[in-house]
């Protein structure tokens, strides 16, 4: 088990799966998005994964400049997303 980061400390990076729950190849992709996120959980812990609904939480999205589903982006606590950035 991976220690728990001291107070303070930037949070981990994450890898965010941007999704619509009405996507096919979203629903396709969801059971090896499970499993990268069981493998990263074992082999990388300081890798968060996750998925972000884009009808739900549609400004999340557009500020990540996602145009297709389902996208999968590489977030760092350094570099957060910028509205005016590509």
């Amino acid at each position: 088990e991976a220690p728990a980061a001291p107070a303070g400390c930037a949070p981990p990076l994450s890898l965010v799966e941007f999704f619509a729950p009405w996507c096919g190849h979203c629903q396709h992709f969801r059971a090896q998005w499970t499993r990268v996120a069981a493998t990263l959980a074992l082999e990388a812990p300081a890798v968060r994964v996750g998925g972000i609904d884009c009808v739900a939480l549609g400004d999340e999205c557009a500020v990540n400049h996602v145009q297709g589903f389902p996208t999968i982006r590489l977030l760092t606590p350094l570099a957060p997303a910028r509205a005016d950035s590509p």
